[in-house]
């Protein structure tokens, strides 16, 4: 746990973690949200399920979008106009179900409301390279991210739920909109990216970070990592229907966040002699084998049992993902890159959902379970295949951090250095 106590104590970098956190809460529970909330409004599921989609594909086409424009033009000027855009479509979502407004209308609300999501978990992401030069302390930094992300998702659920309990339905926007603002103010003030300049320099071409050829071989690990998981999840609710009832679906799904954080955290504080590209492929290779247990779970308590083991080897798959995308994009393309990454595992759970539904209904649920270990070895075969190609080109070696923006950066000590340099640069 030393290197997260390291991690913890560069200078501002627990209020970045904690606001990023507040700011990404919103993504677990906004599509939960805006299915009860249309649902409620037009007595339809299918428009519901159309306004959801609408959301997550709108977010997924904008988020490389705004990926780019926060790489070009600094973060800052990309979190805020979206945070209070998002806030107040957010609002405005909520009053439109309130007064009856028409399912069109709720559809096309909540696609904006998604292609306005502000791009905080890649803006939080490329960053990390610039705080903790020391790939041992990155390594521990993306684990604590992919916990966070476990929290998110498991919060978010939970804060709906509370939100239609003691209010109604359409509160539970009201409550996103208060996350993303508040969270999001908060994360740019925090000094590492109130400070943060753009990317000095472009490529050639001004081409897109999805033109490089590892960042498009990880995209693919990382749309069959999605594939897993809205298997995974839809999969696992109809074994809670076969062996209880619906209620133990939310309890596996726990199960399965609680060991994905206690994998998560030791993972991060493991130094490794393995190289990152090797990881990458054997952390996807241990959550196919992981997960194998569910297919067979006969009761709840083992259903249970077998959650928490595949989780725990979900979020060390997480985080050594983060980190392979960290050292393989260009550098003055990194929040592009990760914008990226987050498309491609909205678009990857999207299909995995859609597939584990029609495999249920044609052949069972043991069969729909089975297509998450066999699309997880699959993201494990693609790694190794290219682990001697694409992904050898990149290397901590193409990073173009400077020693001296270490991991007291937050600090206006590194504040009082990056000044003197760029007076330097222009004399």
């Amino acid at each position: 746990m030393l290197t997260y106590r390291r991690v913890l104590a560069v200078s501002g970098l627990p209020r970045l973690l904690a606001t990023a956190l507040v700011a990404r809460l919103p993504m677990g529970l906004t599509s939960l949200a805006i299915l009860i909330v249309v649902r409620e409004a037009t007595g339809s599921f299918a428009l519901a399920g159309t306004a959801v989609a609408a959301y997550s594909a709108a977010s997924a086409l904008a988020l490389p979008l705004l990926g780019g424009v926060a790489d070009r033009c600094g973060r800052r000027q990309v979190l805020l106009p979206c945070a209070l855009l998002h806030s107040s479509l957010l609002l405005t979502l909520s009053l439109a179900a309130r007064l009856g407004a028409s399912g069109t209308l709720l559809v096309g609300g909540a696609a904006l409301v998604g292609a306005t999501l502000p791009p905080v978990s890649a803006c939080l992401r490329s960053l990390w390279p610039q705080l903790l030069p020391a790939p041992e302390l990155r390594q521990s930094a993306y684990a604590l991210d992919a916990i966070a992300q476990e929290v998110v998702f498991v919060s978010g659920p939970l804060l709906v739920a509370l939100a239609v309990a003691v209010l109604e339905a359409p509160d539970a926007l009201i409550a996103a909109a208060a996350f993303a603002l508040a969270g999001t103010l908060g994360f740019v003030a925090v000094p590492a990216v109130r400070h943060a300049r753009p990317s000095p320099r472009r490529p050639e071409g001004g081409r897109s970070a999805v033109s490089s050829a590892p960042l498009r071989t990880v995209l693919v690990a990382i749309l069959l990592a999605g594939v897993y998981w809205g298997v995974l999840q839809v999969g696992i609710s109809a074994r809670a229907v076969d062996l209880s009832g619906p209620g133990l679906a939310g309890v596996l799904l726990a199960l399965f966040s609680v060991g994905s954080f206690a994998g998560g955290l030791w993972y991060g504080s493991r130094s490794w002699r393995a190289g990152l590209v090797v990881r990458y492929a054997a952390a996807f290779a241990a959550l196919a084998v992981a997960t194998l247990p569910l297919l067979v779970a006969g009761s709840a308590p083992a259903a249970g049992a077998c959650a928490l083991l595949a989780g725990s080897a979900f979020a060390p798959a997480v985080s050594t993902e983060f980190q392979v995308l960290s050292e393989i994009a260009p550098a003055e393309l990194l929040t592009e890159a990760f914008a990226w990454a987050s498309s491609a595992m909205v678009l990857g759970v999207a299909a995995g959902s859609v597939s584990a539904g029609w495999v249920i209904d044609r052949a069972g649920v043991t069969a729909a379970l089975s297509v998450a270990p066999a699309a997880i070895a699959l993201a494990a075969l693609w790694v190794a295949l290219h682990r001697r190609g694409a992904l050898a080109t990149g290397s901590a070696s193409t990073r173009s951090t400077r020693p001296e923006e270490s991991a007291d950066h937050c600090g206006p000590s590194a504040r009082r250095r990056r000044d003197r340099r760029h007076r330097a640069d222009h004399r």
